[in-house]
């Protein structure tokens, strides 16, 4: 039985080769890899990997964002609260400023790894 094309598979990293991981990046089809526990080094082969087969990547980051320390924002004023929101704005847009269209979306969390593959439009022929 197939998955629809919006659904994505989880893997865990601690449950399968390296070769695996290949191969799943090598299909193009979304998917999350749980357990990571490196994330900076895989993230850096994973890249390599798309990259040997010609594929642009962006690595999001989102280990780090304000938005996933909730529990201190009822405690600071507003401004700050605006301040922050406004500067992780202004740093992610420059961020797929410096990496436009890439073919391949790669979001770091605390301990996985999503990987979000955008589909091409067939290129005209040159005449």
């Amino acid at each position: 039985m197939s998955l629809p094309p919006d659904i994505k598979r989880t893997y865990f990293q601690n449950r399968f080769t390296g070769d695996e991981l290949v191969r799943l990046l090598a299909e193009g089809r979304p998917f999350v890899l749980e357990n990571v526990g490196a994330v900076d080094p895989t993230t850096e082969a994973c890249r390599d990997t798309l990259a040997a087969r010609g594929l642009r990547c962006r690595v999001d980051d989102r280990r780090r964002a304000v938005t996933a320390s909730r529990d201190i924002l009822p405690f600071l004023a507003w401004p700050i609260i605006a301040a922050m929101a406004i500067y992780e704005t202004m740093r992610a847009l420059a961020h797929r400023r410096r990496h436009p269209d890439p073919d391949v979306v790669i979001v770091k969390q605390a301990q996985s790894l999503d990987f979000r593959f955008r589909k091409r439009k067939a290129q005209p022929a040159a005449q």
